[in-house]
């Protein structure tokens, strides 16, 4: 975030750095590198160490339409990779942190769902420990394996694991209706339940 509105930040991103893009949590990762952090200074947000309660007050800093303001609401329910929350958002917002009442990142905020009428419903955040999950072990992969080969742990579910999530109903990227399905199905077990799990690298680099 700039200092203020009228400073602008272009930052430039080279070969090396690691960046990746998940389409079923909606995040993309940017690595800044040592060069971009002394140029810029910028002030990094904590990561809450607790998941957020239903009914928690949570906030959110946004910059839609070019003007910085503070929206405040609760949480309303959370599910599988997802927090539900009523905070006031503009059009613009997605990507702005919901955060507790210390300040510290829950999530990030992604969407809003509204009623056929087009009247509001909820909004939507990933859990912040979820993009912690994938990117540690995206990261983690480089260290050990060299950045291309971390690039193809980020592959394709296999035809078999396609199957899988179609006869539970599921489909690779989720929607906020069907993350409550894995819960209500009995005989889902850890194998399943891995399958979903690594739909989260269903990313592009």
């Amino acid at each position: 975030m700039a200092n203020n509105e009228e400073q602008g930040i272009e930052i430039e991103i080279n070969d090396e750095d690691f960046i990746f893009t998940s389409e079923l949590i909606d995040v993309t990762f940017t690595e800044l590198n040592n060069e971009i952090i002394d140029e810029i200074e910028p002030i990094f947000l904590q990561p809450s160490n607790k998941e957020a309660k239903k009914g928690e007050p949570v906030l959110i800093y946004q910059y839609a339409t070019a003007i910085y303001s503070l929206a405040i609401g609760s949480i309303i329910d959370d599910t599988s990779f997802n927090y539900y929350h009523n905070v006031n958002t503009n059009n613009g917002s997605s990507g702005s942190p919901l955060l507790n009442k210390n300040y510290k990142v829950l999530g990030i905020h992604k969407a809003k769902e509204e009623y056929n009428d087009n009247s509001f419903k909820q909004n939507i955040a990933i859990k912040y420990s979820e993009v912690e999950f994938a990117i540690k072990i995206l990261f983690n992969n480089i260290n050990i394996y060299s950045l291309e080969k971390a690039k193809k742990s980020a592959k394709l579910l296999s035809k078999t694991e396609m199957r899988t999530l179609k006869k539970y109903g599921l489909k690779l990227k989720l929607s906020s209706e069907n993350m409550n399905k894995p819960k209500n199905i009995i005989d889902l077990n850890q194998n399943n339940l891995n399958i979903l799990r690594k739909t989260l690298f269903y990313c592009i680099f």
